[in-house]
């Protein structure tokens, strides 16, 4: 449990920020690419920073849930295979929550293919999302 916390010292936000900042852009670049979007070097310096606003805001959401799973297993269960269970569909939420605001928020004025637009959403989710947190 007191593992989590690490998630909320300010000192480790100074190595995860710049991490999903990367990951984030990293996969949002590639996956413009992997789809042949034209002027992907113009859409992704347009985008690139509401890309990582979306992957921080869930990944922060999503530790937020976590913390507060793990604090009451611990209480309850005192570590079982519970906690690990919910752990996984509160990433798997988060993964949601950060498909639903790219596509729907972040993407909106994006001229490109409306399924090309969610296929990238999703990708980035996928990749930007915490799992780091399943190991806790």
């Amino acid at each position: 449990m007191p593992s989590v916390l690490i998630y909320f010292i300010p000192a480790s936000w100074i190595i995860l920020i710049p991490l999903v900042f990367f990951i984030s852009n990293i996969i949002f670049f590639i996956s413009l690419k992997m789809f042949n979007v034209e002027e992907n070097i113009k859409i992704f310096k347009k985008y690139f920073l509401k890309v990582f606003l979306s992957s921080f805001f869930s990944n922060v959401i999503c530790s937020i849930l976590i913390f507060f799973i793990g604090f009451f297993t611990y209480i309850i269960y005192q570590e079982s295979i519970y906690k690990k269970i919910l752990i996984a569909i509160c990433i798997f939420l988060s993964i949601i929550l950060n498909t639903i605001i790219l596509k729907n928020i972040m993407f909106l004025n994006l001229k490109i293919d409306k399924n090309i637009k969610k296929y990238i959403s999703i990708i980035i989710s996928c990749f930007s999302a915490s799992y780091i947190l399943l190991f806790i």
